[in-house]
């Protein structure tokens, strides 16, 4: 009986969904002055009774649109803009299912050129670079914050890490009124502010302050977010406070704070979580591990504990008409015990062997992290901006691993137990200057640019460990040691570059010169315990290190760039020298100085077809010289069982990269698509080479091969289907394809390997207006590799992933949330779980207006959740398994405020953390 409420709401809204009917509006929409068609056009309907959007398209490059839907209401309100225009208003008669209203002229507005003034806001904007969304016009749950908004929008997509695509192209900058809101982050501005806050949102290509101050291009490849405050939110103060008590020991708490007053903004955020996580089962931990030490064991017993807290300020404000400035503070504190079980087979040309690990950490860490902007543009000629950042932070840190290994016959050949415990404290401080000069000819600057940073790091480390090799001749080795660690790193670049504009606006010339210099001075002393003395008093000259590294960098670089309102191409060619000069003090004979010539080239066309699609094409030849470990011919010996000696003889690698893509998202159809296709192929690529001794220990080295390359090929296609005026469908299907060729060595034998790959994907989303949104996803994977050696056996590997999210909101106030996900791998070892099943749900209902929440979240219903993998190289097949989060219970409670200018009061708008 208590479902029959739910059932008659759903019954009756679906009885007055029945009474729709289709309609169809077509026209052509050109400007009065000139009788140009208008492209990018925005027209839309509105509901009489609420203003509410039923549906909206934009005007072709002929300026025709043709819009279509159904709905129950007899007349609607349709509303034509365009950016500069003054815009159109009709009441539409839907008598007639066709309605064809011909042509539509637009007048253009003499009071307001980049503006459109209208009765209604439409809900989509395209003007010159800039695409703004309304966001009264998207509809989300209550309490949706803006990751969830973006959810809601035609071309974007954010996955479940809270990562955003612009059709196709990744989100690298968010910004609030234009400015940074807590760094650069942009999950902890999507994640942190709420949809009701908002007025709109708009998205252009990414820009740094000084390419935005020149008239630069800025990247064509990722995109910037900037949130519009709404303006009766720009003063007042308001935010949240929350608190959660569950089972399991777990408690979780946040709250929030914002003072606003026009340009002046100051935020607070502050969040502390307690979470017991349940360890490994024995069973799981055993099966690979049959001989744990007692230190292992003990802590196997102990129970996991997984907190972090973090405290955090923004502030930011516009002191004079061109002095801004913005400034945040973060603290944090993590505390984290894991364990990790892997069981790994080992591939030789001519045989197999096994090696089991289990290991067990415990982790504490904290820092402190400030950064600060300040942007003075002294006349509009000249643009200052400067940039530092300090991070404090320090650490504890304590694990237990034990190793063992086999041969193909299951006899133990060695084994290693190791404990470790080790506190680390250290900073860094770095800084960017910025000055920008335009010059007298219109396009031509003079940009210089300084980057300087320094990073201390100290450490002292306790060593316990012993390894014994299982062969006719056994031998155990011990340690007992303690390491003293100073590293400190300072950088210094400058660069200069001076635009030449060759014709006004159309072909420009860069000259381009920078000069760098890093030095890092590392000393790590080792001391062996002397049971005499009963201290750490021998020094191991073997472990330790006292070296000063300095890399010196000269570039000199041109760069030739065309720019037309269709097409943007650039072709850039640099010359670099590099010089890298090691100093050891302890071993005189390792001294290295190796000098590295470059000649590296990069080109970009993007040619846009329409203001809704584009092609682009890359292309980009870089040398990279190897690194000073793989140079440096000291012998590494800090793991018994795997020595390490560098080859001073290596060679750079020269790699040639290329990507094309083309994206296209049609806003009358209201479909997207996009493919990407990468790759990259390389001349001596610096690689490891092991040999492998009968006791299977290894001796490692470095040396260069060519033939390697990477190939990759990815598509998105989406579409939006509006069922009526309530109801939507939205398809997603993707495809990415690619081939890996490595070239390594398998026990000093030379081989390659080709890695090819196919996933496909298909989901949808399925949205009911204030009823419920489905959203089931399933991704399936193929993954094969073949060797060029018939010793090594080709691989093949499948796995399925299905998630389903779903979301109801009836009755009123009341919001139930389901997540539901599962993974299965059938080619994971029989000691593992090959599949996992993971169910999260939350209730939420509100009350007191909306100002409170009450929520029930419960987190892994069925228990079965798990972080059991499958990862395969050329040279092993590898299961492991970690501790997880398992099923626990949380009763949750937040409270909203607000207080604004009483002269501007509207619905309340608030902040939320979780």
């Amino acid at each position: 009986m208590k479902k029959l409420p739910l059932f008659l709401i759903i019954f009756v809204v679906s009885i007055n969904f029945a009474q729709t009917k289709m309609f169809e509006i077509s026209g052509v929409v050109i400007s009065q002055d000139d009788g140009q068609p208008l492209e990018s056009a925005t027209i839309h309907l509105e509901q009489l009774r609420d203003s509410s959007i039923v549906n909206y398209t934009i005007a072709d490059k002929y300026g025709k649109f043709l819009l279509e839907d159904k709905t129950n209401q007899s007349k609607l309100n349709l509303y034509i803009s365009f950016s500069g225009y003054k815009s159109h208003f009709k009441v539409i008669d839907l008598k007639e299912s066709k309605i064809n209203l011909d042509t539509i002229r637009l007048k253009f507005n003499t009071n307001l050129l980049d503006e459109v003034v209208i009765q209604s806001k439409p809900p989509i904007i395209i003007k010159k670079d800039t695409l703004e969304f309304n966001v009264s016009s998207f509809k989300t749950k209550k309490d949706a914050n803006v990751e969830d908004l973006l959810k809601k929008l035609p071309s974007v997509e954010v996955d479940e890490k809270g990562n955003i695509k612009i059709n196709g192209k990744e989100v690298d900058k968010i910004l609030v009124n234009g400015k940074p809101f807590f760094g650069d982050s942009p999950t902890v501005t999507t994640q942190n502010l709420t949809k009701s806050i908002i007025e709109k949102i708009q998205i252009t290509d990414t820009k740094t302050k000084s390419e935005a101050f020149t008239g630069e291009d800025g990247k064509k490849t990722n995109k910037t977010i900037n949130l519009i405050i709404k303006k009766e939110n720009n003063k007042g103060k308001f935010g949240h406070l929350y608190a959660a008590k569950g089972t399991e020991a777990i408690t979780k708490g946040s709250g929030m704070i914002n003072i606003f007053n026009n340009d002046r903004r100051v935020s607070f955020i502050a969040n502390q979580n307690y979470i017991n996580v349940p360890k490994l089962n024995k069973l799981e931990i055993n099966a690979i591990a049959e001989r744990p030490t007692i230190y292992n064991e003990k802590l196997r017993k102990e129970k996991g504990l997984n907190t972090n807290g973090s405290f955090a300020t923004n502030y930011s404000d516009k002191l004079t008409k061109d002095v801004n400035i913005s400034s945040s503070y973060n603290r944090s504190h993590n505390h984290r015990e894991n364990q990790n079980s892997k069981k790994r087979e080992n591939i030789l040309p001519d045989s197999k062997y096994f090696s089991n690990t289990s290991s067990n950490s415990l982790n504490e860490s904290s820092s402190h992290n400030a950064n600060f902007s300040l942007d003075i543009k002294i006349d509009s000629t000249i643009l200052i901006n400067i940039r530092p950042n300090f991070n404090f932070r320090n650490s504890f840190s304590q694990s237990s691993n034990y190793e063992q290994t086999k041969n193909e016959t299951g006899e133990l050949t060695n084994e290693s137990n190791r404990t470790s415990f080790s506190e680390n404290a250290g900073y860094n401080f770095n800084n960017n200057l910025t000055f920008t000069k335009k010059l007298k000819i219109k396009g031509s600057f003079l940009k210089f640019h300084i980057n300087n940073s320094f990073n201390e790091n100290q450490s002292e480390t306790h060593l316990n460990s012993t390894t014994t090799i299982f062969s006719n001749d056994p031998t155990n080795t011990s340690r007992n040691q303690f390491t003293d660690n100073d590293n400190n790193t300072q950088n210094i670049k400058a660069t200069t570059s001076y635009r030449i504009p060759i014709k006004a606006d159309i072909l420009f010339l860069d000259i381009n010169y920078s000069i760098s210099n890093n030095k890092q001075e590392k000393t790590n002393s080792t001391y062996n315990f002397n049971n005499l003395d009963q201290d750490y008093t021998d020094f191991n000259k073997e472990l330790s290190t006292d070296s000063k590294y300095l890399d010196r960098r000269n570039t000199t670089g041109i760069n030739l760039s065309f720019r037309k309102k269709k097409l943007n191409t650039n072709l850039g060619i640099k010359h670099g020298l590099r010089t890298l000069d090691n100093n050891d003090f302890l071993r005189p004979e390792l001294n290295l100085t190796r000098k590295f010539k470059a000649l590296e080239v990069q080109s970009n066309l993007r040619y846009n077809i329409s203001r809704y699609s584009s092609f682009s094409a890359r292309y980009n030849s870089r040398k990279s010289p190897p690194q000073l470990s793989q140079l440096q011919a000291f012998k590494n010996i800090t793991n018994p069982l795997n020595t390490i000696v560098g080859n001073p003889n290596l060679k750079s690698t020269n790699a040639h990269n290329f990507n094309f893509s083309f994206n296209r998202f049609n806003f009358q159809k209201k479909n997207g698509f996009y493919v990407y296709a990468n790759g990259s192929f390389s001349k001596n690529q610096v690689v490891s080479k092991s040999t492998i001794d009968e006791n299977f220990i290894r001796n490692t080295t470095y040396t260069n091969v060519n033939g390697n390359y990477n190939l990759n090929i990815s598509a998105n296609y989406n579409k939006t289907i509006k069922i009526d005026s309530l109801k939507s469908l939205k398809l997603n299907i993707r495809l990415s394809t690619g081939q890996v060729k490595s070239i390594n060595f398998n026990n000093d034998i030379q081989y390659a390997s080709k890695n090819n790959s196919i996933t496909p994907g298909l989901g949808f989303t399925f949205h009911w207006l204030n009823v419920l949104d489905i959203n089931p996803y399933y991704n399936l994977r193929f993954n094969t590799t073949k060797f060029d050696i018939n010793n090594l056996k080709d691989q093949t590997f499948m796995s399925h992933s299905l998630s389903i999210n779903t979301q109801t909101f009836v009755p009123k106030n009341l919001e139930w949330r389901n997540s539901f996900n599962y993974r299965y791998n059938p080619n994971i070892s029989n000691e593992f779980q090959k599949s996992a099943w993971n169910w999260d749900a939350t209730f939420s209902y509100f009350l007191f207006k909306d100002k409170g929440i009450v929520s029930l979240n419960l987190y892994d219903i069925l228990n079965k959740n798990n972080n059991t993998t499958r990862s395969a190289t050329q040279n092993y097949i590898q299961d492991s398994v970690t501790n997880v989060l398992n099923q626990y219970f949380m009763l949750g409670f937040k409270w909203k405020f607000n207080n604004r200018s009483k002269a501007k009061k509207r619905s309340s708008s608030m902040f939320s953390v979780f």
